[in-house]
């Protein structure tokens, strides 16, 4: 991933999360999956097999990893004055 970052690319969002994906998370795991939604969007959900639900009963540290994602994209976006709006969706959410 570090390779060809100075490159440009067409989509920004591409971009942006090619350097988040670079972000500090539990254990190295990289639990985000992205999923481009439209030509302006993007969904952010995690991999719920890269748990760890014994280091990380209440998975704060998963939490986190992806706070550090999305400032990391958020940063990236910022540097060819784009800007990531974040709209947390906790509907997916299940108890």
């Amino acid at each position: 991933p570090w390779s060809g970052l100075d490159q440009p690319v067409a989509d920004p969002r591409l971009d942006a999360f090619r350097h988040a994906i670079l972000a500090p998370n539990p254990h190295n795991r990289q639990p985000w999956l992205i999923r481009l939604e439209g030509q302006d969007s993007a969904v952010l959900t995690c991999d719920l097999a890269k748990r760890l639900p014994q280091t990380d009963p209440f998975d704060r540290q998963i939490t986190i990893g992806f706070g550090t994602f999305i400032e990391l994209a958020s940063i990236a976006a910022s540097r060819d004055w784009t800007s990531a709006a974040v709209t947390p969706n906790c509907s997916a959410i299940a108890w």
